[in-house]
């Protein structure tokens, strides 16, 4: 078996699922199409961090403080907004967004040793955090979760090589949400 990790664009998953292009496509929005099944891996909550010390951010942040820092925006298609900043806009409001990167590790490790803060997955800062020396905060405002889910075409539904590979997808995808010890990560 060979594995190749590809960017793909979530509105025309369905076309390459179809003709066999793509064996499964992991991703957070996914429509209901004809032909495809779904599976949901594990849902994800969104958090605030800074590093440790940061000037301005005290036990708790409020909706003020957070709009007056400078944040890093992780934007794998290079957009300069996020469902965040759609919220934050229908409230009348606007963050500074002081650096885009196309790639969520490279985030944490910017905040860590900088002034900037970051509206990232939770489970990417408990992996990393620690070793960071970043803390985590709840936002100021309500930034709705998602869930990552599996997505395949129904022709290989009961087809044993693919039903082990949508097993072992499922089974890394829960020792994402667990710690080593079973507990909630």
């Amino acid at each position: 078996m060979q594995l190749r990790v590809r960017p793909l664009e979530l509105s025309d998953v369905a076309a390459p699922l179809e003709t066999g292009a793509i064996t499964v496509a992991l991703g957070v929005v996914f429509e209901n199409s004809p032909g495809l099944q779904q599976q949901a891996l594990f849902s994800e909550e969104m958090v605030l961090v800074c590093r440790k010390g940061h000037p301005d951010v005290k036990r708790t942040i409020d909706l003020a403080t957070y709009l007056r820092l400078r944040h890093v925006l992780v934007s794998v298609r290079g957009g300069s907004q996020s469902v965040v900043d759609d919220q934050l806009a229908e409230l009348g409001h606007a963050r500074q967004i002081a650096l885009v990167v196309p790639h969520f590790l490279a985030a944490p490790l910017i905040v860590a040793s900088s002034d900037l803060v970051l509206t990232t997955p939770a489970r990417l800062v408990r992996r990393l955090g620690p070793a960071l020396d970043l803390r985590t905060l709840a936002p100021p405002l309500a930034v709705p979760g998602f869930t990552v889910r599996q997505v395949w075409h129904e022709r290989h539904q009961d087809d044993p090589g693919h039903l082990w590979l949508r097993q072992q997808i499922f089974a890394a995808a829960k020792t994402l949400a667990t710690g080593k010890d079973g507990s909630r990560c």
